[in-house]
């Protein structure tokens, strides 16, 4: 996968933005892609935000949520889509038979629709390389 910013799409999945937010290994590389600037589109699907913001309430508080919330829609260039009837059936596809998380098949079923890379460190998605193309924030064991 490429390292520079070329012109690409990219969907950011939980873990990414996980990553970026605790300052955790492959933070350096969604920075890069937040400051692409115009060369960069990036995604988030709604029902990988609802995951991420679970977690942070759940592990931090409601405020440190809200916090994360207000910087990924107001101040970041992330496009975020809301999970359509489409873009529901195709992910309920790759979850009837691939053992993940939903919201994991959201992130895929988004980077089929716009043609973008997957970024995570997540080693489930090593299920779907092949159908999406995945950049590894560090490498899945």
């Amino acid at each position: 996968m490429p390292d520079g910013l070329d012109s690409a799409r990219y969907v950011l999945e939980a873990f990414a933005v996980m990553a970026f937010i605790h300052a955790e290994p492959g933070a350096d590389r969604v920075r890069e892609l937040l400051h692409g600037g115009n060369a960069v589109e990036l995604s988030l699907a709604t029902v990988n935000l609802a995951e991420m913001l679970y977690r942070i309430e759940r592990d931090d508080r409601e405020q440190a949520a809200d916090a994360v919330l207000a910087r990924l829609t107001q101040e970041l260039p992330t496009r975020l889509v809301e999970a359509d009837p489409d873009l529901s059936v195709r992910a309920a596809r790759f979850k009837a038979i691939h053992p993940v998380s939903l919201a994991d098949c959201y992130a895929v079923a988004l980077a089929e629709r716009v043609d973008a890379v997957v970024v995570t460190g997540d080693p489930d998605f090593r299920r779907f390389e092949g159908r999406v193309t995945v950049e590894w924030l560090s490498m899945p064991q």
